[in-house]
């Protein structure tokens, strides 16, 4: 291929076994392979090298000039960000933001109450494979009660404090789903944990769709909900959560159905996406 290449454009071509001997008269080599051999790095001396590797500046040492992946990548995007909207971007900045990108491990799962944190966490988990974590089933594992029991003897800022820690600690682990409690953005310490550590879903539902999902059972498990006008509460709790949700979401998904599957479906669809 190199071969018929060489002949299209009219340039020389030469094999991989003979190009140490001919860098002296070199002025660019552009890598696209993974490694070289140490005899090619030792006539590197007066040539610039452009390598397609992101993760690797072995070279430098041994070139006049090393440019590396994430230079290839910044300056071809920038050309195409500047030709698309004529806007001119600093190079050097958006380098900076790909250095300091720190990859999230993990995924979580925002949204109301009835929304489906925990059914379409579980069934996220289980297609690609990893562990999946419900925040108020630790704090109940934690505490050695349940939530409703937490509420009615120790209350609402102590049920927020071991969740906070729980959420914290979580955030230490590698390759987790965590469905993530409806009230717990409450907090900023959890929101900056979540914005910096989790690639955040927000499932956003119609009260009157979460209410139909919440039967007696369910409500049990929810003391700020047990009692009251049900759609009311969930609007007002939805709006005055609203802007915290949306601080911390990377993505949010319109749930429009009662079937997990479905639904899940959809976010695993939008998450292979991204």
């Amino acid at each position: 291929k190199a071969e018929k290449i060489s002949k299209d454009f009219d340039c020389g071509f030469i094999e991989y076994n003979r190009l140490k001997n001919n860098l002296s008269d070199a002025f660019l080599l552009i890598l696209a392979v993974p490694e070289i051999s140490q005899d090619i790095k030792d006539n590197l001396e007066g040539v610039i090298v452009f390598d397609a590797n992101y993760r690797s500046s072995h070279l430098k040492e041994y070139c006049r000039r090393y440019i590396d992946g994430y230079e290839w990548l910044i300056n071809q995007a920038l050309k195409s960000f500047e030709l698309f909207f004529d806007i001119k971007a600093d190079a050097r900045d958006i380098k900076k933001i790909l250095i300091d990108f720190k990859a999230k491990r993990n995924i979580a799962v925002t949204g109301p109450t009835g929304s489906g944190k925990t059914a379409y966490g579980k069934n996220i988990a289980d297609h690609y494979g990893m562990d999946f974590i419900d925040t108020d089933d630790e704090t109940e594992k934690r505490t050695g009660m349940k939530i409703s029991e937490i509420f009615q003897t120790r209350g609402e800022a102590f049920f927020r404090k071991i969740e906070e820690e729980i959420i914290s600690d979580i955030s230490e682990n590698d390759n987790v789903i965590v469905s993530i409690g409806a009230g717990a953005l409450s907090s900023e310490k959890n929101r900056e944990i979540i914005k910096k550590n989790y690639f955040t879903i927000l499932l956003d539902i119609d009260p009157d769709l979460a209410n139909s999902r919440l039967n007696h059972t369910e409500l049990s498990k929810r003391p700020l909900l047990f009692g009251k006008n049900l759609t009311e509460i969930l609007d007002k709790m939805f709006k005055e959560r609203k802007d915290h949700y949306l601080s911390v979401a990377d993505i949010m998904i319109k749930i429009s159905s009662n079937s997990a599957e479905h639904e899940s479906g959809r976010i695993i669809k939008e998450l292979d996406g991204r």
